[in-house]
């Protein structure tokens, strides 16, 4: 086993190697004089009255959905999005985007407005209401509001949703933290062409109203909106409910405020003792929206399975149902969007491996199952993994890894019985191999019989497992031999499996990634496309760790060696072996909020990252999840996001 990153004594990229002040009080110092410098603060002097803008308003209703894709890769939902329409005949007039709280605004809303459609922003859950009313996130608010300035488009924002529920307790102190909280939001926007929708349940409007205690105020509110659901046989409900019944008090509450309504998300589940059932409820909603609910301006359907199957498409008689409400005269029906054409990306190269003269051809990896490559590339999204494997560790993430990483010294007798368990049960091995020094010892062929020993080995597992040849190999240059010696081993070792057969091994080339220290030597380390399955590297934010490190973003720890790879070897798909953090000094993103900008950023600037594999260890530097419950509720979260693989 690795004993910790041997990367620690070499400073990353964009480290300070001067005495720097921290991060924090540098951000306060320049805000401060751009403050001074510019203008004066909103919280300082508050305007008398609200700033408004013309909310957005319909002259017939709209219609619009968020739409579950398979994968969250940007083609599969524009994909998604687009075949819903196809299926319905019509351009959806409102697109839902949900923003994690800490995240940037991302692609989607922008190509929304290209096409068309009106976004609608759901963002500001799990942020503290106390916190944000005192302005202390303000910064990160300031930068989605620029970004939402740039769509040059009027949206809909929904802050905070759902703020009536018991599990949101953990971020909404109480009624008058969340007003104060929504009204700051409101003032940092403001000006911006934006109309505000508020949205408890639909069932906060019923019995004693616990909605109206977390309502802003009407010069804060353009649109009141609810959450509901008929969830019919699931999560607990018993009874059928038509439209009308689930938004009823909602409708009589909002009515009489005077604003235009919107449902938010609804849907309804299958019964599966009458087929016809949900096609039926949805000709009841067009009826009753047209002529029972007409304040209702906006319906946006929540076409997705989760807890509930929502779906549209559960039957084909729902979906010819739903294309009926769709058409229907009471909303607004406007054409399809123009074909887009699909643009193909290439995938990673297909690594084909001539042996030896003497040899005969070599066998490479078997194809992989549905939705991977044979080198077990998936085609959206990335595999998820950890080092420190264990079962109770990967039962609080309510899911199974991808991937277990694992080291070995060469005389290991490996795979070992857990390993081979762990394959057993449907987990990709991620093995870290040692090579001796010298390495010139098995370039020249002095090591050929433990190589032999290994690849019968993993050959006998039968199933895919990743191999690193001796990872990180750059601080070994030197004491272990020339990089050319490195390169011409990783080499023997691959070609040894070769002739064995061992077409099941994966070979990933794994290096610290440290560009700026080390970048001038990957080209000699590289063994050749040929030889190379994947790329991984392995990047850390060490601020709190070791002095002269200032915190550094998911984004900015992988973005060195992200690029690097994209100038020299674009096809070559990419894995985090390692990457960690610990707890984050006060004043800084916390390590919760760290991780969800790291889905936030393998979603949109880090497409070529297939695979995160966690170093989940305690050792200098306390790395591992378990550090905080904030952590280890932050990564779950994430687990559970279909952008991250489950392998079948």
């Amino acid at each position: 086993m690795r004993p910790s990153p041997r990367h620690s004594r070499q400073p990353q990229a964009g480290a300070s190697r001067l005495p720097r002040l921290p991060r924090s009080v540098t951000a306060l110092l320049l805000l401060a004089g751009l403050v001074g410098a510019l203008t004066v603060s909103a919280r300082a002097f508050p305007p008398s009255s609200p700033q408004r803008q013309a909310p957005l308003t319909p002259s017939a209703a709209w219609l619009g959905a968020w739409v579950q894709p398979a994968s969250f890769s940007r083609q599969v939902q524009q994909a998604a999005v687009l075949e819903l329409e196809r299926q319905i005949g019509r351009r959806l007039a409102i697109d839902h985007t949900y923003v994690p709280w800490g995240t940037g605004l991302g692609w989607r809303p922008a190509w929304d407005v290209s096409l068309g459609r009106i976004p609608i922003i759901t963002f500001g859950n799990g942020g503290n209401t106390s916190e944000i009313a005192q302005g202390r996130h303000d910064v990160y608010l300031r930068r989605l509001s620029e970004a939402v300035r740039e769509l040059g488009k009027p949206v809909f924002l929904r802050y905070a949703h759902r703020m009536d529920l018991p599990s949101a307790s953990s971020w909404v102190g109480d009624p008058a933290s969340y007003v104060a909280a929504w009204r700051h939001v409101h003032e940092i926007f403001s000006g911006l062409p934006v109309s505000w929708v508020w949205t408890p349940t639909a069932a906060a409007f019923a019995g004693d109203q616990p909605a109206e205690r977390f309502y802003p105020g009407d010069d804060y509110v353009d649109w009141i909106a609810a959450d509901g659901y008929n969830a019919f046989g699931c999560d607990g409900q018993r009874e059928w409910r038509q439209l009308s019944e689930v938004f009823g008090a909602f409708y009589a509450w909002g009515r009489a405020r005077g604003k235009p309504l919107m449902i938010a998300e609804g849907g309804s589940t299958e019964d599966p003792a009458d087929p016809g059932r949900k096609a039926t409820w949805f000709d009841n909603a067009a009826r009753q929206l047209a002529t029972e609910m007409p304040n209702v301006q906006a319906l946006v359907y929540f076409d997705a399975r989760k807890t509930c199957d929502y779906r549209v498409a559960t039957s084909a008689r729902s979906l010819e149902a739903f294309k009926r409400l769709a058409q229907d005269r009471h909303f607004q029906t406007l054409p399809l969007p123009p074909p887009t054409p699909t643009t193909k990306h290439p995938g990673p190269t297909t690594t084909t491996r001539p042996g030896p003269a003497t040899t005969a051809p070599p066998q490479g990896p078997a194809p992989g199952p549905g939705g991977v490559t044979g080198v077990m590339v998936p085609s959206g999204g990335a595999l998820w993994g950890t080092s420190k494997f264990d079962r109770s560790w990967e039962a609080q993430m309510g899911r199974k890894f991808d991937i277990a990483h694992f080291y070995h010294q060469w005389t290991s007798n490996f795979p070992t019985a857990e390993e081979r368990t762990l394959a057993a049960e449907g987990r990709l091995l991620l093995l870290n191999w040692k090579m001796p020094s010298p390495w010139s010892s098995v370039a020249n062929g002095g090591q050929d019989a433990q190589i032999a020993t290994t690849a019968n080995r993993l050959k006998a597992l039968g199933r895919k497992v990743f191999l690193s040849p001796h990872h990180e190999p750059e601080d070994q240059v030197g004491s272990f031999g020339s990089t050319s010696d490195y390169a011409r081993a990783f080499r023997r070792v691959v070609d040894g499996f070769r002739r064995a057969g061992a077409g099941n091994v994966i070979f990933v080339w794994n290096v610290m990634g440290y560009v700026g220290g080390h970048g001038d030597i990957y080209p000699q380390l590289y063994p050749g496309d040929s030889y190379v399955d994947w790329i991984a590297y392995d990047p850390y934010n060490w601020v709190g760790c070791k002095s002269g490190h200032n915190g550094r973003s998911f984004a900015e720890i992988t973005k060195p060696m992200y690029d690097w790879t994209a100038a020299h070897h674009p096809n070559k798909p990419l894995m985090l072996a390692e990457f960690g953090l610990r707890e984050q000094p006060a004043g800084m993103p916390s390590k919760a909020e760290w991780f969800r900008d790291a889905l936030v950023t393998l979603k949109t600037t880090r497409t070529r990252i297939k695979a995160l594999v966690y170093f989940n260890t305690n050792h200098a530097c306390d790395w591992r999840i378990t550090s905080s419950s904030s952590s280890v509720a932050a990564y779950k979260q994430i687990g559970l996001d279909p952008f991250l693989n489950r392998l079948p």
